[in-house]
């Protein structure tokens, strides 16, 4: 059998987080995400062609905001990477996939929304960045794609209500994740006496 890396990151602390992550997701879903997705109903011109534009370009960019947002929050609570105790940086996200914690389909997705995430923040039109375009590129050719989410091959297209949708796929993964961590052998042998 082979022998699993040590997970050397405070487990205590993210379960917290993830618990607190969770919250948070929940929280800004109800309230600011609902409010910041309709706000392109307050765009009104004179000219109903140029309201329809700019009602569309805004639902685009909210939405897309939204997304972005909500991956570094994500990543702010659940590092992709992180310094152990010997400042080697490590890969939280792969050990955790090794410990049957996080699922490969799982991991697949949270990284395909990481490439949505490193695409608009590196560039305001939506072209796609390098970082994790082929975990992109096969989710958006399975038969679940990130939803409301679509890409031409150069740009990618985030929807008016994408980040809504993306926490409520998120979620149950992180769900998953703590029952997954907390019924394991690992976690429990690192409980204090």
């Amino acid at each position: 059998m082979t022998q699993l890396p040590t997970i050397d990151y405070d487990l205590h602390q993210l379960r917290n987080d993830i618990i607190a992550l969770m919250g948070l997701m929940q929280d800004k879903r109800q309230r600011e995400i609902s409010w910041i997705e309709n706000a392109y109903m307050k765009v009104l011109y004179s000219d109903s062609q140029v309201t329809s534009e700019v009602r569309q370009s805004t639902r685009n960019l909210s939405s897309a905001l939204c997304v972005l947002y909500f991956v570094t929050t994500i990543e702010h609570y659940f590092p992709n990477t992180y310094c152990d105790s010997t400042r080697i940086q490590r890969n939280l996200w792969d050990e955790m996939q090794l410990y049957g914690w996080l699922w490969s389909s799982e991991l697949e997705r949270l990284r395909a929304y990481r490439h949505v995430r490193h695409s608009f923040a590196h560039s305001p039109d939506g072209t796609h960045a390098k970082n994790n375009r082929t975990s992109f590129n096969t989710v958006m050719s399975s038969s679940h794609p990130l939803p409301l989410i679509t890409s031409d091959g150069t740009k990618i297209t985030v929807d008016s209500g994408a980040s809504i949708k993306m926490l409520d796929e998120i979620h149950p993964i992180f769900q998953n994740v703590l029952n997954r961590m907390l019924g394991s052998p690992e976690f429990g042998a690192k409980l204090p006496l």
